[in-house]
């Protein structure tokens, strides 16, 4: 099941970090795709879930990462 993840503004080993702090695995949950120049230009890049279940945790965990204000660094 593919999955396209908004990420204008933000960096693909942000969304991959983000997976992993709640157990959400590269290479056993999901796989990255090839890069696809057309996505990206959109704002997206897909990972490809194995199940489900995994496809909304991630998507959940990452829309309300995105909602949370940027913490600024001093």
């Amino acid at each position: 099941m593919n999955v396209d993840f908004a990420i204008t503004g933000r960096h693909v080993y942000e969304i991959k970090a983000v997976l992993q702090s709640v157990g959400i695995n590269e290479g056993t949950e999901y796989d990255a795709l090839p890069f696809n120049p057309a996505s990206r230009a959109s704002g997206y890049h897909t990972f490809a879930f194995r199940n489900k279940q995994a496809a909304l945790e991630a998507t959940t965990t990452w829309e309300n990462h995105i909602k949370q204000p940027a913490h600024s660094h001093r």
